[in-house]
């Protein structure tokens, strides 16, 4: 049984109104954590436009973003997250071999070194909350400040979208 479902038949105006937002917008439908989130319309339409920003407008490029969000959806354990993310992955052109450390909680030989420095951001901060101070240089060294603020939020959205998706 799925937990905090919610059907098309239970909508007011105001769902039909942001799950129509979300579907026109690029995503173009109503996936993933939505369905869910979509029970507090106005808080489903905020969380919706960060992760448009991420997702589509943000400053990364595609595999380093994908790269971002593999690493958080395997520390959650979250496999919706991870599939969906993993094919995106392959064709923003990360390479299997790194998506198959991520896999395995490490960086792999195959990723590049800007790609290492992403990916084990992304492992140390969500290991242990934090990062050391070689980590953190390493990152903005390769993506700059505005980056590494951009890393960290990657990692702060996508691990509440596993957290609604694992609950629900």
């Amino acid at each position: 049984m799925t937990r905090l479902s919610f059907n098309r038949h239970q909508w007011t105006a105001e769902h039909r109104e942001i799950a129509e937002k979300i579907c026109n917008g690029p995503r173009g439908r109503l996936s993933g954590p939505f369905p869910v989130l979509l029970q507090h319309p106005e808080l489903a339409l905020r969380i919706q436009e960060l992760g448009q920003f991420l997702r589509f407008n943000g400053s990364l490029d595609d595999a380093l973003r994908e790269a971002a969000i593999l690493v958080t959806a395997r520390h959650w354990n979250a496999e919706y997250e991870w599939e969906a993310h993993e094919k995106l992955a392959l064709s923003s052109g990360l390479h299997s071999d790194v998506i198959e450390g991520i896999r395995s909680r490490a960086v792999s030989p195959a990723a590049s070194s800007l790609e290492a420095a992403i990916i084990r951001f992304c492992l140390e901060l969500h290991g242990t909350g934090t990062v050391s101070d070689v980590t953190y240089d390493d990152a903005e060294e390769t993506i700059g400040p505005r980056g590494v603020i951009e890393l960290i939020t990657i990692c702060g959205y996508y691990a509440m979208v596993a957290m609604v998706l694992n609950v629900a």
